[in-house]
């Protein structure tokens, strides 16, 4: 379980794990990556992001509860749950004063700050061999996680990770899921609108093939899926609970409008 890989390799067979042994993990491991991921880039340097770690079963039952009863966040080692936090901009900025968490670029900074130190926590477990699935569906209660894990002032949760060491640990390029490929993402000097669209469609084809290859006969394809998730909304309390947490207030009367 000592094995480490490098950056680029990490990366390279990255995936998410969802399924785990009984074995727990070292929660020294979890706490120095995390403590490592802290140096992650932060906009201003106001290091607008707290980690909680929740190993007590209890609160490990009650947030997969949260989450559609998943079953992997009652059966991983622990829980992280990355917390966007202003309370340390509050507590530096002059009474009264502090009006950043009423304007959406205070939920944009907070979401991009938290996504790259929870990206390097992920690299540097999954460098070790212990996977990591994160989880978005905590968005849908974020007050009742935040009842569960105490998370009080100007502060909201905005995702989580299992952590746990999978059942089966893949690191063969053909056992990980497909991307879209590289000439519909990657563009030097112009964007093209249009290969992005056309990367899409092929993309749909090619993960089918590969859900085929491994012998499923029923799976999501990447159009299911876009579907399933974007021609609704499927979070949709996230902006009135932002609100009761203390953000976004300066949209509160235009939103009462329409």
């Amino acid at each position: 379980m000592n094995e480490k890989m490098n950056i680029e390799e990490t990366l390279k067979n990255r995936r998410s794990y969802r399924n785990y042994t009984n074995q727990k993990v070292d929660l020294d491991i979890v706490k120095n990556a995390i403590i490592s991921a802290q140096r992650s880039a932060t906009s201003v340097n106001g290091q607008q992001i707290s980690v909680v770690i929740t190993e007590d079963q209890d609160k490990l039952n009650k947030m997969s509860d949260i989450n559609w009863g998943q079953k992997t966040l009652k059966e991983c080692s622990v829980l992280l749950t990355f917390v966007v936090d202003y309370n340390r901009s509050d507590e530096m900025v002059e009474d009264g004063k502090m009006i950043h968490q009423d304007d959406i670029e205070s939920v944009i900074v907070g979401a991009v700050d938290a996504g790259l130190v929870a990206q390097s926590v992920e690299l540097i477990l999954q460098s070790k061999k212990i996977g990591t699935c994160m989880i978005g569906g905590i968005r849908q209660d974020m007050k009742k996680v935040s009842e569960v894990l105490g998370i009080t002032g100007l502060a909201f949760p905005v995702f989580s990770m299992t952590v746990g060491y999978p059942k089966e640990f893949m690191n063969k390029e053909d056992d990980i899921r497909p991307r879209v490929n590289k000439d519909s993402f990657l563009f030097i000097d112009q964007y093209n609108e249009q290969k992005v669209r056309d990367g899409a469609q092929e993309y749909n084809l090619n993960l089918n093939k590969w859900w085929e290859k491994r012998g499923y006969t029923e799976y999501n394809t990447y159009k299911d899926s876009m579907n399933r998730f974007y021609s609704s909304y499927y979070l949709p309390n996230e902006f009135s609970e932002l609100l009761e947490m203390g953000f976004l207030s300066k949209y509160e009367e235009k939103n009462r409008r329409n």
